[in-house]
């Protein structure tokens, strides 16, 4: 939970910040291109998050495996013999 934590302060903190400081009129010289840069690497977050539940809590990481459509099967192959 940690690394989720904190993972989301360094990520939407620069939106954040930027966010304020248009907010309280400061005069930021960043531009449209500079909002959107910040608001993407929040949506970084949201890209990255699933993965580390996936990769982190053995519950979800089974439910996931489970539903992978590319598992092994746990039955062996039928041969078939020519008579």
């Amino acid at each position: 939970m940690i690394l989720v934590s904190m993972l989301f302060v360094i990520t939407w903190t620069p939106s954040f910040t930027l966010s304020f400081l248009m907010n309280i009129h400061a005069r930021v010289a960043v531009g449209e291109t500079g909002f959107y840069a910040t608001v993407l690497v929040g949506y970084l977050y949201i890209v990255t998050n699933p993965f580390i539940y996936a990769a982190n809590f053995d519950p979800i990481y089974h439910v996931l495996l489970g539903l992978a459509p590319c598992r092994q099967t746990t039955t062996p192959p039928v041969s078939f013999q020519m008579t």
